[in-house]
């Protein structure tokens, strides 16, 4: 009988056996390496450092070598070479000296600085501000090569301006180029600006359009539309009245003053360089039919007039001018000024807020209508038998472009008859004038009463406004005598 247990533990002895006759066979080989190569007596690999270099300013020149790992101890030989139009200056960092070629021994990390410097004479510009924070200029300074061209921009501060260059320049202008052929020093110059205000006084209107206006009034609205603007750009835009002044006959002969709609200080500023005012008169009545009416006929009607609508002017122009002050000469702050453009007349003032001028007296728009009479030279006084009379004249010029009706009348501290003939001669009328030209108005009068009297013609536009008159003496001297009546010869 086979026993199993016994045969198991058998053949595990055998593989404890087996493992251990192989771990000594190693170690037999393992100590037989060791005794045979010795490695406790070989020496230990060197210790390494690194080596770092730099080139300033940067581009100005090399260095070889650029940098590497080395052993420690090894002696490593730098040679440092200059770009074009620079030389070697010195070493810094690991090193010192001024021998392009250097030697360190790389016993630590090292770093070392190729230093070089410009072969070009360097020049140095210097700036400076008058008053000190008035304004900036841009570059500030610094160092240039000799023959460099250096452009300088002077920039103000709020509430000033430039006014001139000094030191190595003396220009106005704010922008200015220096050539560097020596170190330069330059002071931008700037002022304070004063706080500047604006009146606009009166102005007058004329030839507002000889056309039916808006409700068939013979009247124009107007409407003045001020831009004030500098060098920033807008600063504002406003109109004045706002909703337009109504009255304005096309006779283009009206006055009026700002006080009568506003504030005639329309604007007060501190204004940056120059400063621009313009003023634009508008007819806000133009057409006899408006927009907003068109829109109505539209709606009552189902019909769509936008077509016509797109056509209908929203406001005519009158007239426009404008007015440019410098702020770096002032203004001419204190002063009055007057413009036209023909249709449109301007009165306005400039001040500071310390000073304003006073306004000038209401201005008359000069008429562009004369009317000039012509005296008979024997005029006598008429009786019942002496009927005599003369002819008068006088001449309406109108010179304007277009044509307009002209009324007169005669004012005279006589009283002349005026019925001849059977037809009254009159001492009032109208006559329609083409424009450009002349008309002469010819009526005849008698007199009663010998002497000298004032004789004056009248134009008026409209009726009730005088625009023109000319004024003359007339001398009515007494009539002839009166015949003797006839005589009989004696004896008959």
């Amino acid at each position: 009988m086979i026993n199993l247990g016994d045969s198991r533990e058998n053949s595990v002895s055998k593989q404890k056996l087996a493992a251990i006759i192989a771990a000594c066979t190693v170690a037999i080989i393992v100590a037989i390496l060791l005794i045979h190569f010795e490695p406790w007596k070989r020496p230990l690999p060197p210790e390494s450092h690194t080596l770092t270099t730099v080139v300033s300013p940067s581009g100005a020149g090399s260095v070889s070598p650029s940098g590497s790992e080395y052993a420690s101890g090894v002696n490593v030989t730098l040679t440092a070479t200059p770009a074009n139009g620079f030389t070697f200056d010195c070493w810094g960092g690991a090193a010192s000296g001024t021998s392009a070629t250097i030697t360190i021994a790389m016993d630590s990390d090292k770093s070392l600085t190729a230093n070089f410097k410009s072969t070009t004479q360097m020049y140095t510009l210097t700036t400076s501000i008058n008053p000190s924070a008035a304004g900036s200029v841009s570059p500030s300074g610094g160092e240039y090569e000799s023959g460099d061209n250096i452009t300088l921009t002077a920039t103000p501060a709020t509430a000033c301006t430039f006014d001139h260059w000094s030191g190595a320049s003396s220009s106005t202008a704010s922008t200015v180029t220096i050539t560097m052929d020596s170190d330069k020093s330059l002071t931008a110059n700037f002022k304070t600006v004063p706080s500047v205000t604006i009146a606009l006084d009166y102005f007058g209107i004329r030839n507002t359009g000889w056309m039916e206006q808006v409700g068939g009034d013979d009247k124009a609205k107007i409407q003045l539309v001020v831009l004030i603007r500098d060098e920033r750009g807008p600063l504002a835009t406003f109109a004045i009245p706002e909703a337009g002044a109504e009255g304005w006959y096309m006779d283009f002969f009206q006055v009026e003053a700002l006080e009568d709609h506003g504030d005639p200080g329309v604007f007060t500023c501190t204004p940056i360089g120059h400063l621009t005012w313009s003023v634009s008169a508008w007819n806000v009545n133009k057409g006899p039919i408006t927009k907003a009416q068109i829109d109505w006929i539209s709606a009552w009607t189902g019909t769509d007039w936008s077509a016509i609508r797109n056509w209908v002017p929203d406001r005519e122009l009158v007239g426009s001018c404008w007015y440019t002050w410098s702020a770096s000469r002032g203004f001419g702050v204190g002063e009055n000024y007057e413009s036209d453009d023909g249709n449109l007349k301007v009165w306005l003032r400039v001040g500071s807020c310390e000073t304003m001028p006073e306004p000038v007296p209401r201005p008359v728009l000069e008429p562009n209508v004369e009317i000039v009479g012509k005296l008979p030279t024997d005029v006598r006084a008429r009786t019942q038998v002496y009927y005599h009379q003369e002819s008068f004249t006088f001449t309406l010029t109108n010179h304007e472009s277009f044509a307009f009706p002209i009324y007169w009348r005669l004012e005279t501290d006589s009283n002349p008859g005026t019925k001849i003939n059977f037809i009254i001669c009159l001492t009032e009328d109208w006559v329609t004038v083409q424009g450009g030209s002349s008309t002469t108005v010819t009526y005849r009068y008698w007199f009663t009463t010998p002497g000298e009297y004032e004789w004056k013609y009248v134009a008026e536009y409209p009726k009730g406004t005088p625009i023109a008159s000319w004024q003359g003496t007339l001398t009515v001297a007494p009539p002839p005598r009166d015949p003797s009546p006839p005589t009989c010869p004696k004896g008959r």
